[in-house]
């Protein structure tokens, strides 16, 4: 069994009780320890292979999809640090990928061009909203005009964030809100 430990404030605490929470992916086993403060617990999950599958949709030329917003629980789940550690993920896959000449080559235009994502993917997933604050309004696709993004391009582009999301343990449904986001959000980028 994998253990996490997760800060739950509010939780009743019980010294050595055990919660099952049933849920359509498997069952958590909550096991209280006697901890400073009281509020932690330790996670058991049982170990389980992801079956959930990133699929990428094909590119329509002309089409604007409805664009959903991605499940705030990714926020509550990850934390800022954690979907700025993600997006750092991705833009570390990018530079050494197929189509890294998009990106910043030396390390302080890699670096602002991580803040700026991970600025625009917290606040899209109900944080602050540093992104509008600091460079007012997404207009992605204006943007991202200057720069040649092709239906190929997009593939990639996904298919890092597919590797940097496996490395996080977060509920299916969760990942599929997020990922659903992005496949749909990356087709309003493609402009050749």
């Amino acid at each position: 069994m994998k253990s996490e430990l997760w800060y739950i404030p509010g939780v009743p605490f019980r010294t050595n009780a055990r919660q099952r929470i049933p849920n359509n992916r498997n069952t958590l086993l909550f096991v209280a320890e006697k901890t400073q403060p009281l509020s932690f617990l330790f996670v058991h999950r049982k170990n389980r292979k992801r079956t959930m599958e990133f699929t990428i949709s094909k590119y329509v030329p002309g089409t604007r999809p409805d664009v959903t917003l991605p499940s705030i629980e990714m926020l509550s789940l990850l934390g800022e640090e954690g979907i700025r550690q993600l997006v750092s993920d991705h833009y570390d896959l990018l530079k050494e990928s197929p189509i890294k000449n998009l990106f910043p080559q030396d390390d302080p235009g890699l670096q602002r061009a991580k803040n700026n994502s991970a600025d625009f993917f917290v606040q899209i997933c109900g944080g602050p909203m540093y992104f509008s604050k600091n460079r007012g309004k997404p207009m992605l696709y204006k943007r991202h005009m200057p720069h040649k993004i092709t239906p190929e391009a997009r593939i990639e582009w996904l298919k890092c964030y597919q590797v940097a999301l496996k490395k996080h343990n977060l509920p299916d449904e969760v990942l599929q809100s997020f990922w659903k986001y992005l496949d749909t959000f990356s087709t309003w980028m493609v402009n050749s």
